[in-house]
């Protein structure tokens, strides 16, 4: 996962996302139990990869792959002052979904295609969605 070249992707093709960060952020969040200052933000999290079929060639184990990484969305569904929406969900979670899927980071086998989007908590004033993206690769190993 490149997450440097996602976060440029997002922040070109989503300029409603006010916070793009990775994993460790996301983690770090998690632990403090705080809620992001900035909203909406996105975290992008390598998710891990799945394996395919396999094969055996002269000389080479060769595998198809796919790399699953998360867009975690965290949304407050109110301004500061508590006062209306501050962003349509479904149209920033469509943004980001376009704005990835049939893209790739580096020149390969495969682009981004969505897997699911679910939400994954409406907990302390924030709502959380998880947008699941995979991209094909393959897995070549020389004996």
């Amino acid at each position: 996962m490149d997450f440097e070249a996602i976060k440029a992707r997002l922040q070109a093709r989503v300029p409603a996302l006010r916070l793009i960060e990775d994993a460790l952020s996301l983690t770090a969040l998690t632990a403090s139990q705080k809620l992001p200052l900035q909203s909406p933000a996105a975290y992008v999290v390598p998710a891990g990869v799945i394996g395919g079929k396999s094969e055996a060639m002269a000389g080479a184990f060769v595998q198809s792959v796919q790399d699953v990484t998360s867009i975690v969305l965290s949304v407050k569904p109110h301004n500061a002052t508590g006062a209306g929406k501050t962003e349509s969900v479904g149209d920033l979670i469509r943004a980001v979904i376009e704005a990835l899927c049939g893209w790739s980071p580096a020149p390969g086998p495969g682009v981004y295609e969505l897997r699911r989007c679910e939400l994954q908590s409406m907990q302390g004033g924030i709502a959380v969605w998880r947008i699941d993206l995979s991209i094909n690769d393959q897995l070549r190993i020389a004996p």
